[in-house]
């Protein structure tokens, strides 16, 4: 059974990448059906539609719609955490609110993602990581890899899971970077939040 679940989360993640690569458009569009019993909920995945279509960015984030070629030449659209300029504590942040529906009984989470570093200092001092936030509880559910500057994921799938009954919930999916240096990239692309 184990084996079945875990396939058909997989199925999701690949079957959400491909359509929401092929979908990109002038509106801002939320989530799609991935498959048997598998519904995705971010509005733009790859940050490929109108600039702030369900995402937020602080100080140091943003967005390339397209012709971006820092992914390894993979992916036109993505976020860019750099730098900020304006507070001391070098963090920024790209975020999404969810509202998840009062009748969702799915209690099995996956977040996906693609993921870059550019950080020519090879620092430590540079990180960062994905995770998620429960608003209505006020706590953090689930946690991704953080990634360093001193390595490289090099654009490859990354995914994290975690359980839970979460509907009527407002869920947060949030990047978050710490870049103390101003030649240091983190980017991310293909953000997805499925449940099964």
């Amino acid at each position: 059974m184990r084996y079945l679940r875990t396939s058909a989360v997989v199925f999701c993640v690949v079957l959400a990448a491909m359509l929401s690569v092929s979908t990109a458009s002038a509106t801002c569009t939320q989530g799609l059906q991935c498959g048997f019993n598998c519904y995705q909920y971010l509005y733009n995945v790859n940050f490929s539609q109108t600039a702030g279509c369900g995402w937020s960015y602080t100080d140091g984030s943003s967005a390339i719609l397209s012709g971006g070629s820092d992914m390894c030449g993979i992916y036109g659209s993505y976020v860019m955490l750099s730098k900020p300029s304006s507070n001391s504590w070098n963090t920024t942040d790209t975020y999404q609110s969810i509202a998840i529906p009062s009748g969702e009984s799915r209690t099995h989470w996956l977040v996906g993602y693609n993921v870059k570093v550019n950080d020519p200092n090879l620092s430590a001092s540079n990180a960062a990581y994905v995770y998620v936030y429960d608003v209505t509880t006020s706590t953090v559910v689930a946690t991704g890899t953080t990634y360093y500057g001193t390595g490289d994921p090099d654009c490859g799938s990354r995914s994290f899971s975690f359980t839970g009954n979460y509907g009527g919930h407002t869920l947060e999916v949030i990047i978050h970077a710490v870049v103390v240096n101003t030649n240091t990239h983190f980017y991310f692309t293909n953000l997805q939040l499925d449940v099964s």
